[in-house]
């Protein structure tokens, strides 16, 4: 049995690396940059005005209005000194413009089409100047980061269609066990739903990921054929469950049979210990994953978001209240923020349980020779995903 930390240095030194591709912005949104991207042209890419209102020629008026310009304009308009525009946010200044008077401080004569201004107007006054926020060749987005909506904003306002990123693993789930039955199914004896692979499947394929399921029944052969089919067609195989020390475990002696080679199996952890890692002779990884719910989410958590090179978000908290436990594995125990960095641990009834996960903002590690935390104590959490935590 390994630590955590051991465990996880395993994994990063065997991490994910399928080059880069080419996607569409689209589908981007979560998937890693592989090269920087630097603005090709200066924004604004012309100067322009920042409010709806006059384009003035000078800063003494009073000024005759001569005209008006709409964003999307050509652009070709000029004003001389004690004359105005009308303009909208966004349109292309006028040259010879000297700065912008909002239509709310603006008066206007009727009779005369003079424009007035109640106050003195300062140079340069609500104008967007010419490449004020990028030059051409800075940095708008910086490789290895992890696209969000706002970062595919900025990207389409590059006028980019779509961007290099890195290529995600094809990845086949194999959840285990002659008890589970599919969603919609009617109940019977001692079915139960399988529902470890649906949210699973749904993480690893907004992160980019070509994902196939398939449900094995605890048949030693079975399972071989399953995973031999898995592994041919896989950059990444998770089994789910069949990992323990039980009669009808059958996962890890299918492993064997295709010559898996084991990193580690069986990691000090709280839950997901029998948690295993091994790579095949065609380089196909493999993790078998606890089939406990709750161990099932804290191992694909922790080990294979770190393989992807996609890790948790580590922050520190303050705990609320004390906590004591028996020491000896790290213990990974679902959180909510209760107040801004205050830590509040969530009550859990076993690893078979994942309601405590549905409001959870993360997950407190506990280091395995901790009996006693006291309020107050600082402690690593890990950040769950989705953009609602």
């Amino acid at each position: 049995m390994v630590s955590v930390t051991e465990a996880l240095a395993l994994v990063r030194g065997s991490r994910w690396d399928g080059g880069h591709e080419q996607c569409l912005l689209s589908s981007a949104v979560e998937r890693v940059l592989s090269e920087d991207v630097r603005s090709t042209f200066l924004v604004p890419r012309f100067a322009n005005s920042a409010m709806d209102g006059f384009a003035l020629g000078s800063l003494e008026g009073p000024w005759s209005i001569v005209g008006g310009v709409q964003a999307g304009d050509s652009g070709n308009a000029s004003l001389c000194p004690g004359q105005a525009a009308k303009i909208t946010t966004g349109a292309r200044l006028p040259d010879g413009s000297v700065a912008v008077l909002p239509r709310e401080d603006a008066e206007l004569s009727s009779l005369s089409n003079e424009l007035h201004s109640p106050g003195r107007v300062s140079e340069g006054a609500h104008i967007r100047r010419e490449g004020e926020e990028l030059e051409v060749g800075d940095l708008m987005i910086p490789a290895g980061t992890q696209l969000d909506p706002i970062h595919l904003s900025v990207l389409a306002s590059a006028g980019l269609p779509q961007v290099n990123v890195r290529r995600m693993p094809t990845v086949t789930l194999l959840a285990t066990g002659n008890e589970l039955v599919a969603p919609g199914t009617t109940l019977s004896g001692s079915a139960v739903y399988e529902s470890n692979s649906w949210g699973l499947r749904a993480d690893l394929s907004a992160l980019g990921c070509a994902v196939g399921s398939e449900t094995v029944r605890d048949d030693l052969e079975g399972t071989k054929q399953a995973l031999q089919r898995a592994v041919d067609s896989s950059d990444l195989v998770l089994t789910i469950g069949g990992v323990s020390v039980g009669e009808f475990d059958y996962v890890k002696a299918a492993v064997e049979s295709l010559a898996g080679e084991k990193h580690f199996e069986k990691v000090s952890m709280k839950p997901g210990k029998p948690i295993t890692f091994a790579t095949f002779p065609n380089g196909t990884r493999w993790f078998g994953l606890p089939g406990n719910p709750m161990s099932t989410w804290v191992t694909y958590l922790l080990f294979v978001r770190e393989w992807l090179g996609l890790p948790l978000r580590r922050e520190v908290g303050i705990l609320a209240n004390d906590y004591s436990r028996s020491a000896g594995r790290d213990e990974f125990v679902p959180m909510l923020w209760n107040a801004p960095g205050k830590v509040n641990l969530l009550t859990t009834v076993g690893s078979h349980a994942t309601a405590a996960l549905v409001s959870a903002h993360g997950l407190v590690q506990i280091p395995g020779e901790c009996e006693h935390l006291p309020a107050g104590s600082q402690v690593q959490v890990l950040r769950l995903p989705g953009g609602s935590r």
